[in-house]
């Protein structure tokens, strides 16, 4: 599942749907601020399941930009006990054996990043 682009950007507006002046305000400075840092962002990443029964293995891979373009890897996974693991290969691999939710962060090159909170569930 690709959570990154249009259709995670899309998903999260509509959550933000304004219903009054304030949260009109509110959204549409959410959009400028979106659009100011960059658009849909250069950093995406993919994983073969996002949800399921404990234990379940898990292969999170990037899938934007290309592993040509991309010289390092950093790996955060926060997992439901606030115990964060990391790892530096392209690919990250583990066995998730908690029930609850994780939190995975992505780095390439030192400074292009990507948080997606409750990514696996």
């Amino acid at each position: 599942m690709l959570v990154t682009g249009i259709p995670y950007i899309y998903r999260s507006l509509q959550l933000l749907k304004p219903k009054t002046r304030q949260s009109l305000r509110y959204w549409l400075a959410c959009v400028i601020l979106f659009f100011s840092f960059g658009g849909w962002g250069q950093v995406a990443f993919e994983s073969n399941v996002t949800d399921g029964c404990s234990p379940v293995g898990i292969t999170i891979s990037v899938t934007t930009p290309p592993a040509s373009g991309i010289s390092s890897y950093f790996w955060q996974v926060t997992y439901p006990s606030g115990v964060v693991q990391t790892s530096v290969s392209p690919v990250y691999v583990a066995i998730f054996s908690q029930a609850g939710d994780y939190d995975v962060t992505l780095t390439i090159n030192g400074n292009e990043s990507v948080t997606i909170l409750d990514y696996i569930t």
